[in-house]
This record gives C-alpha cells, sequence and structure tokens, in this order.
C-alpha cells in the first residue's frame, strides 16, 4: 500500500484485503492479524508524516509494527459512557487508561491511541512505546485468532506534545476508509476462513468410506456440502461487490454492516457444519480442523458484534429511531 516512490507496491486497500481472504483459507488468525501488519506504513504517511524519516525503513522490512489502541473497557464504540482518555496541560495531553485487544500491542515501537479528551471530543495521538507511562501486557489465552498477538495496554499519565496529535482526516472519507476497514477485512477472513475448512472437508469425504463408498457420495453428506458451498460463494459475492464498491469511492455505510455479521455467521455455521462431518477426528488438534471453528467463533466478537451492526442497519436503513445503543 505504500507509494512507490518510497519503496512499496503502489496498491490500494483493495490487494490487502484480497491477501487477507487467500491467508485466511490457511489461518484466520494470521490473516487477521495482517491488517495492521500490510496498512502499517500507509497509515504512518497518512496520519504521522513527521514519523516517516524515523520510522519508514523499519515499517517496510517489518522490523517496526505499529498498534493501533481504541478498544474502552465499556465498548469501543460505546461513546456515550467512555471514561475521559486525555487531559490538555499547557502544550501537552495526558493520556491515563486502558485499552484492549491491541494487535501487536505487546512488541509495537509505536502506538496510535484514540480516545476521549476533556472537551468531549475524540482524539488520537501516536507515542511512542518507550514512553514513561506506557505498558502492554499480552492476553496469553484466548478462544481462537491465536496469530493476531493481541495485548492490552495500559497509559498512566503518559504525557504527549500536542504535534503528536495524529492527522485524521475529518468527515464521511475517513469513516468510510478507515473505520470500514476493520469490517470489510473481518469479513475477508470469514470467507476465506471458510472456503478453507470446506476445501480440507470435501477432500477427507472423498477419502473417508463408509460401506465401501466414499462418503462424499453419499447424498446427504453431498447435500450438506453443496449448501456450505453456496452460503459462501453468496457471502464472496457480496463482499467482491463492497470491495467493488470501494475502488469506485462509493463503499460503506450501511452495507459494510450488512456484510460482516452475513459473512461471519456463515463462517461459524459453514465451520460447524464441517466439523461435525468429521466426527471424532475433527477435534484432534493434528488435523488442523477445529482450529477454524474457534476462529470463527472469535470472529464473530471481532470489530463489534452482529447485535452492534444490526442495530446500525435498523437505524439507517430501516429508518428506527434507535434510542440506545449497544457496544459489547
Amino acid at each position: 500500500m505504500l507509494p512507490e516512490a518510497k519503496g512499496g507496491g503502489g496498491h490500494g486497500p483493495i490487494i490487502k484485503w484480497l491477501i487477507e481472504e487467500e491467508f485466511a483459507k490457511v489461518s484466520p488468525g494470521l490473516a487477521f492479524a495482517l491488517a495492521p501488519a500490510i496498512g502499517e506504513a500507509y497509515y504512518l504517511l497518512g496520519m504521522a508524516p513527521k514519523l516517516v524519516d524515523k520510522y519508514l525503513d523499519a515499517a517496510l522490512d517489518g522490523t517496526a509494527k505499529f498498534t493501533f489502541t481504541g478498544t474502552d473497557p465499556v465498548g469501543s464504540f460505546n461513546h456515550t459512557e467512555a471514561p475521559v482518555f486525555a487531559v490538555k496541560d499547557g502544550d501537552d495531553w495526558i493520556l491515563n487508561g486502558t485499552k484492549l485487544f491491541a494487535t501487536y500491542g505487546t512488541i509495537a515501537k509505536f502506538h496510535f491511541p484514540s480516545g476521549k479528551c476533556d472537551d468531549g471530543k475524540f482524539r488520537q495521538w501516536y507515542v511512542d512505546a518507550e514512553t514513561p507511562g506506557v505498558e502492554a501486557k499480552a492476553v496469553d489465552k484466548k478462544l481462537g485468532l491465536a496469530g493476531t498477538m493481541n495485548g492490552d495496554v495500559s497509559y498512566r499519565n503518559v504525557r504527549v506534545p500536542h504535534e503528536q496529535i495524529c492527522n485524521v482526516p475529518n468527515g464521511a472519507e475517513f469513516d468510510r476508509i478507515g473505520n470500514q476497514s476493520g469490517y470489510i477485512g473481518a469479513c475477508c477472513c470469514a470467507v476465506g476462513g471458510a472456503q478453507g475448512i470446506l476445501a480440507k472437508t470435501v477432500d477427507y469425504m472423498k477419502q473417508r468410506t463408509s460401506h465401501g463408498e466414499p462418503l462424499g457420495s453419499m447424498t446427504v453428506i453431498a447435500d450438506h456440502l453443496a449448501r456450505f458451498a453456496t452460503r459462501i460463494e453468496a457471502a464472496q459475492c457480496f463482499l467482491h461487490t463492497e470491495l467493488q464498491g470501494f475502488r469506485k469511492g462509493y463503499g460503506g455505510k450501511p452495507h459494510t454492516s450488512m456484510l460482516k455479521p452475513f459473512c461471519c455467521d456463515m463462517f461459524a455455521d459453514v465451520a460447524r457444519g464441517c466439523l461435525e462431518l468429521w466426527g471424532g477426528i475433527g477435534v484432534n488438534e493434528d488435523v488442523g480442523v477445529s482450529r477454524y471453528i474457534r476462529d470463527a467463533l472469535t470472529m464473530l466478537a471481532a470489530d463489534r458484534p452482529a447485535t452492534a451492526h444490526y442495530q446500525q442497519i435498523a437505524h439507517v436503513v430501516l429508518g428506527l429511531d434507535v434510542k440506545k445503543t449497544l457496544s459489547i
């Protein structure tokens, strides 16, 4: 995503999302971690241009990781109850608070924390990981998405100069490209993951036999596999249509709020159904199938759960005056 003049490939986010989908066929957890890994230099240029000379080479060769820390314990989109994270102190900001599930949070050299300020506005900063008061703790045990290397990051009286506020553009364009990007990335991981476990299952159904015949030749098994393939195809068509929308400049809400639960629900259903067809051997870690269902279930909660997306659909598409919002 970095411009060719800076040593990159000059591609936009579409390529990043397609790469995530391909990686997810083998490892949804690793694919989910690619979002910041591939995009870090791109965001570095766009949001913190002063850091280019300092971190560009390290970002290109992968030795410098960046983390975006924005998930409050009350829920990242529960703005009405978000605690005050930053207080103005002369020409500086004082940051206090904890952010959850920050990808690369424990190994990142640079942080992009965001939060509510004492004037009620939300802002984002860039903070060196070695700044006094910054502490990261790894999330060692979780259900799935093991490859994302999540960490909880705390900021205790972290002093940040005012000039380290990120150059975040305002308006619908940033919301369309920035906030919606995470939802689409999750959908790519869901579609790719579903493709991966289905391919493994189809291959196994051709090898495993019952009464001397492959299980895949049984009508009931073939019916299940065909239904899974159809749901995956429908989700991929929806996803790639949205990718084209972003390419042409009209992607975004409310379609991504529909897309995220649609794809992730599909992945969870396909993974559960495929695991059942494997029988007892499917829970054996050596065959590599159970990991898909763990990642699928974890993906349901990643980047806002379905309930939060559906309430957005109810408000924007159906015109319902949703008075209270839910952010888990």
